[in-house]
């Protein structure tokens, strides 16, 4: 059995980066929702022990710096696993759907980085390849590494330690290492070196700090030519993905949600003040002089011939001490003096002055009032969020190339090729408001229409993250499409075609359209009253289902009712001819009693406004029925007669006339 005592965290190898490790740990256990001792530590700064004892614990239930930085990582950009693209068939061992990244559950793994990333600035992630089919992805915390930067390249780390514990055999127990990363020019190795000095085990030799264990561990060194974690070219390369939320051209983002965290500390204070001030509103404070407070239970104030307290539930007692020369009795109780209106309105301006320090403006950040008392109620706008993802969108597109480099040069020490550039990464974005989208949609079409912009560019605006390359190759694909389907078209053969181009759903629509005039145009007969509004919507789903067949129709030759001719000498069918009665008829438009084209009824605003103001002459008593009948088969000859005249009839019913 091995220790597993816990020695003090080592310091960071000079005081900057100690700084600013010792201002990013206590962030980061607020984003982790373990920050209680943070939350007292800030109290105390401020307030006295003695009165900060009567508050309670800390209220670290309002935590605005977590919730918003979660908010801005749900979904985020990784929420819906990004589209990575490639056009080497060797990359699909990476990037396929199932393949080795997503079984390193790569999206969930990296949303919680997206959402530290956020509050604390930077986060790292390690890229380890245990095997040829397996890759591990682990979080690195900005606050457990030391980095010395490129001489040309201030943001581009060419020295890396992360600050880390490992089990040590040869010390019996798991101590605290440095993992140390160079791939300076002729200087170049992975190490690992103890940071303490341990001996958990009397029965093993133990370790020394500084002492490098990399042997220990490995059995082997990978120092100089024996690094292999290398590019393509051969030369090294850190294993390492770095993500940020911001670009100051430094080294590090650590200050950059600062304010953010020191205003959620500000909350917590006041909102465990209002909880207090709640307890004591519920209570009343006792001043009594002259009597002697129970012995056990009193607590002193001051000297021994002061003022004593006893505490009660809710409320207190004060007995003050009697001086010389007072006699008497005495008992005065003290109302609540906490006013907690004023308490929660200041309350929710301090909420509202966190989430504008975190760049969340009133605009953006609204409160919900069913439950204004928690930062759950301090919601982001679906606007502020698509904002904030397309702002970031390139950092993290970065840092994503960076993971699937660093992806390439594990698996190329385990004998695994793949691709280590060339990929493209596209992040899910909600769906644009419809008015978005169609002012989108004409400036697009007006910008290639113009020559300003070619449809190359639209698309790459449309897909962020795609190459010029692959957008030429998409739509070069669409047009190679195009084309076959305009080959096949033709090669049909004409009974083959009526439905091209019509969607099926079309159709079935068309029928529901038809069967709800139906049910309209009978309801106004049944009721014999003139429904305007009934009416409009019979004819106007009449012509939206016969617009819908026409589409179909239209070409389709109606050859079912021609009778066949058999030729009496061959005994075979004979082609019609073109002057015989039969050809005559099968060309001819069927009678409206008996059918008429669909397309024929088609009736546009004007002519059904001009039909109801008809039939309404006709209710109204100011158009006798046969010339309405006259006037609308002149009208509307395509119409069958008998709808007309029951449209009519329905009207010279309500309004009582008789033929």
């Amino acid at each position: 059995m091995y220790s597993t005592e816990i020695a003090p965290r080592p310091e960071m190898p000079n005081a900057h980066d100690e700084e600013r490790s010792r201002l990013l740990i206590p962030m980061a256990r607020v984003l982790a929702e373990d920050w209680s001792d943070v939350a007292r530590a800030y109290m105390s700064e401020f307030i006295a022990e003695e009165r900060l004892a009567s508050w309670g614990p800390p209220d670290t239930s309002d935590n605005v710096f977590a919730h918003i930085c979660s908010q801005l990582a749900t979904p985020g950009h990784y929420g819906h696993r990004p589209t990575i693209r490639h056009r080497s068939p060797m990359a699909n061992k990476l990037i396929k759907p199932g393949g080795l990244l997503d079984r390193a559950r790569y999206a969930s793994r990296l949303q919680s980085v997206e959402r530290y990333a956020w509050g604390l600035g930077d986060m790292l992630v390690h890229v380890h390849a245990p095997s040829s089919d397996r890759l591990v992805l682990r979080p690195v915390y900005p606050y457990e590494v030391y980095v010395e930067p490129s001489d040309e390249d201030p943001s581009e780390p060419v020295v890396l330690w992360e600050l880390r514990r490992r089990y040590v055999k040869a010390a019996g127990g798991t101590i605290w290492t440095w993992d140390q990363w160079s791939i300076r020019e002729d200087d170049t190795f992975f190490r690992v070196v103890a940071a303490q000095e341990a001996r958990y085990d009397q029965n093993y030799p133990g370790v020394k700090s500084n002492e490098d264990i990399t042997e220990l561990l490995f059995g082997e060194t990978f120092e100089g030519e024996d690094y292999r974690w290398r590019l393509r070219d051969g030369s090294p390369s850190l294993p390492f993905a770095w993500y940020r939320t911001a670009d100051s051209g430094n080294l590090w983002q650590s200050t950059v949600r600062y304010g953010a965290f020191k205003a959620t500390l500000a909350v917590a204070v006041l909102s465990t003040y209002v909880m207090h001030a709640a307890r004591d509103a519920s209570g009343s404070t006792v001043i009594v002089h002259g009597l002697e407070p129970p012995a056990t239970t009193a607590r002193r104030i001051g000297s021994e011939d002061q003022t004593r307290s006893v505490n009660l539930s809710p409320g207190a007692m004060l007995f003050l001490a009697e001086r010389e020369g007072t006699k008497g009795v005495g008992v005065t109780t003290v109302g609540p003096g906490a006013n907690l209106q004023p308490l929660d309105l200041f309350l929710r301006a301090k909420r509202q002055q966190a989430a504008e320090r975190f760049g969340i403006g009133d605009a953006s950040a609204v409160q919900n009032s069913s439950n204004p008392m928690s930062a759950q109620s301090l919601l982001i706008s679906q606007a502020t969020r698509r904002e904030a993802a397309e702002q970031s969108e390139e950092l993290f597109r970065s840092g994503d190339l960076a993971l699937l480099r660093a992806c390439s040069v594990v698996l190329r020490a385990q004998g695994v090729q793949v691709p280590e550039d060339g990929y493209t990464v596209q992040y899910w974005r909600p769906d644009p408001m419809p008015q978005e989208m169609q002012a989108r949609r004409e400036q697009d079409e007006w910008d290639v229409g113009n020559g300003y912009r070619s449809t190359v560019d639209v698309y790459m605006a449309r897909h962020p993250g795609t190459t010029r390359e692959d957008a030429i190759a998409h739509l070069a694909r669409v047009q190679i499409d195009q084309a076959a389907i305009s080959r096949e078209i033709q090669n049909m053969e004409p009974e083959e075609m009526p439905f091209i181009g019509v969607d099926p759903d079309d159709l079935v629509d068309a029928v529901g359209e038809l069967s709800d005039a139906s049910e309209a145009l009978q309801g106004i007969v049944e009721s014999g009253a003139v429904d305007r509004e009934a009416l409009n919507f019979a004819l106007e789903s009449i012509t939206e289902a016969v617009d819908l067949l026409a589409r179909g129709q239209a070409g389709e030759r109606e050859e079912d009712d021609v009778e066949e001719r058999i030729d009496p000498e061959t005994g075979t069918a004979m082609e019609p001819d073109e002057e015989s009665p039969e050809a005559s008829q099968a060309t001819q438009t069927p009678p409206a009693e008996d059918g008429v084209k669909e397309a024929d009824l088609a009736l546009n605003g004007a002519q059904v406004k001009a039909f109801v103001d008809v039939l309404t002459s006709v209710a109204e008593g100011t158009l006798e029925g046969p010339a309405a009948l006259v006037l609308l088969e002149s009208a509307f000859p395509a119409v069958p007669r008998e709808r007309i005249a029951m449209a009519i009839e329905s009207q010279r019913n309500r309004s009582g006339l008789e033929e």
